[in-house]
């Protein structure tokens, strides 16, 4: 009577984790390493940035303009302005942070983390050491690190795509605004004391309807601001959250440390 083959289990899985390893680094890293596998993310961020630099640009002019108005009524305003701008400035270099992070994650994920776990998770069954859960969280690490910024850029570009329109009128206002104030400044430069006369005493009349609008366009740019603050800031963390918790739910990732589970056993064999 012939005897049945047994099915080398851990030989067929070291094969597949092995030829997957293999695949990561030739294709799926050259892939994803490519800058034209990221371009709706890179033209997502692109837009991003332009905008941040145009807030960030007018909020220094409409600052500026305000200064022209006579008398420190609208110091405290023009104060406010110029600090946002530094805000927008911290928004603009997490904008080229998520580019550089776009650009290093399929190096970092596809030829290295995802082999690595590939490999130890094919030997783990050769090995008493406990590599199985250490594989799986360096394979769970990559399929995170791999979805991250593409999820949080699109989650992004929705929730900047709802306010749009806000964002391009408090643009619009701005610059309006202070095209108004340097324009007529610049023509009582130009011209006889008489007109910039006339042109502080027009300033010092409607000063209060100016200070309202100066005000509507502040509040314009802290909504512009707290916007981008969200999807450029809070977005992000929050996605790798909940992709680090579906990650730990799915693979029931919440087990002892390794070493500590190989020091249990190697005193139970003693």
């Amino acid at each position: 009577m012939l005897e049945e083959r047994r099915i080398n289990l851990p030989l067929i899985i070291l094969i597949i984790c092995l030829l997957g390893a293999v695949f990561s680094v030739t294709y799926l890293g050259t892939t994803f390493s490519k800058p034209e596998s990221y371009a709706p993310i890179t033209e997502s961020l692109n837009e991003k940035k332009v905008n941040v630099e145009k807030l960030a640009g007018s909020a220094v002019a409409a600052s500026a303009a305000i200064t022209l108005i006579p008398g420190d009524i609208g110091t405290p305003i023009a104060e406010k302005l110029a600090d946002l701008s530094g805000y927008f400035l911290i928004i603009l270099c997490v904008i080229y942070i998520e580019k550089f992070l776009v650009a290093l994650t399929g190096f970092v994920v596809f030829e290295l983390l995802l082999p690595i776990g590939l490999v130890l998770l094919g030997i783990s069954g050769y090995i008493r050491y406990p590599l199985k859960k250490m594989a799986l969280k360096i394979i769970a690490l990559s399929v995170v690190l791999s979805l991250w910024v593409p999820m949080s850029v699109y989650i992004s570009h929705v929730i900047e795509t709802q306010y749009h329109d806000e964002i391009q009128q408090t643009l619009e206002k701005a610059d309006a605004n202070a095209a108004t104030l340097q324009g007529v400044s610049d023509q009582a430069d130009q011209e006889d004391s008489s007109l910039w006369s006339t042109f502080v005493q027009k300033v010092k009349g409607g000063s209060a309807t100016l200070m309202s609008k100066f005000k509507d366009t502040l509040n314009g740019f802290v909504d512009a601001m707290a916007i981008y603050l969200v999807t450029s800031c809070v977005i992000p963390i929050l996605t790798l959250l909940l992709e680090l918790w579906v990650i730990k739910m799915i693979f029931q990732l919440n087990a002892p440390i390794p070493w500590a589970e190989w020091k249990f056993q190697k005193n139970s064999l003693s």
